[in-house]
């Protein structure tokens, strides 16, 4: 099991778009991957899932080629995974229906936190995907309340 800071990290981590993973025997793992200018923040990220990764310090993406606005021999990117664990499955069955993405009903109200949320903004770095979020879940809950009253 995450301890309990760690696995509300990892829920604003999803919630601003890292990669989740699993397997069908093992578990699941999550992909933290930012951009070279912010290499301290990844930095940050692996001292925290650091008992949860095989890697000695985080990955460079230097690509071989020009292509776009990737620039050959300049590090584009710095990336680490998770080891794979029945831990992140849970987090894994809160974001994935059917091999898709998706927000599961409760999620924001049950589950994301504080600690989360500022992982969250600070991951996406734009609060219009947040702000859409909040107002699907508001909307499944007020759909409820009023079925409720209804009844």
């Amino acid at each position: 099991m995450l301890p309990p800071f760690l696995f509300e990290v990892a829920i604003g981590n999803r919630l601003g778009d890292r990669s989740l993973y699993t397997t069908k025997t093992k578990g699941s793992k999550i992909k933290l991957e930012q951009g070279r200018v912010n290499k301290d923040y990844l930095y940050h990220l692996f001292e925290l899932y650091k008992g949860w990764t095989n890697y000695e310090k985080p990955y460079r993406y230097i690509p071989k080629v020009t292509k776009g606005t990737y620039t050959r021999g300049v590090i584009k990117s710095y990336s680490f995974r998770t080891i794979t664990h029945p831990a992140f499955d849970k987090i894994y069955n809160f974001f994935i229906c059917n091999g898709k993405k998706t927000y599961k009903e409760g999620l924001i109200t049950n589950h994301l936190t504080s600690v989360g949320l500022s992982y969250w903004v600070r991951d996406d770095g734009s609060l219009q995907k947040i702000t859409k979020l909040f107002r699907e879940q508001w909307d499944l809950l007020k759909k409820k309340i009023f079925k409720l009253l209804k009844s």
